[in-house]
């Protein structure tokens, strides 16, 4: 089992007995949250919360950059790190970091949020609304590249 790296660089893994450990390491960036972000931030994790009791809640705010959303593995041993550069990104499209043996691949960019990988495919759906509520979308296959 492996983690997002959601406050670092480090992706850390389960060894046998259930303890993390370091399995690589992503590439990110130190970029102070913007105004728009920490509002967006505030919007869906405090203004959500209904409660009649007073609320003292800290928020505390990732400086890293990118947010990484899941991570896919193939059967090559290589990992898609789904991301994104800012907490306002609707997830209509994705960017994903390919790492094999703890290094850095390449970069893809899709027109939709990929699901699974398979026999060297990346599976995503990609979603179209109409403009009047009613969101339709298909599962689409990128070949991923060597």
């Amino acid at each position: 089992m492996y983690f997002l790296p959601n406050t670092g660089r480090q992706v850390p893994r389960l060894d046998p007995q259930g303890t993390a450990v370091p399995a690589f390491k992503v590439d990110t960036k130190d970029i102070p949250i913007s105004k728009d972000e920490r509002t967006e931030v505030e919007r869906i994790y405090v203004g959500g919360t209904s409660s009649n009791a007073p609320m003292n809640v800290e928020l505390r705010y990732a400086d890293h950059r990118p947010y990484y959303r899941k991570i896919l593995m193939d059967e090559d041993g290589r990992f898609y790190l789904v991301r994104t550069e800012s907490v306002l990104a609707k997830g209509k499209e994705a960017t994903i970091d390919i790492y094999q043996a703890g290094h850095k691949k390449r970069e893809l960019r899709l027109g939709g949020d990929p699901l699974i990988v398979h026999q060297g495919y990346l599976h995503y759906v990609v979603n179209k609304d109409d403009g009047v509520g009613e969101l339709t979308g298909a599962i689409v296959r990128s070949r991923v590249p060597d």
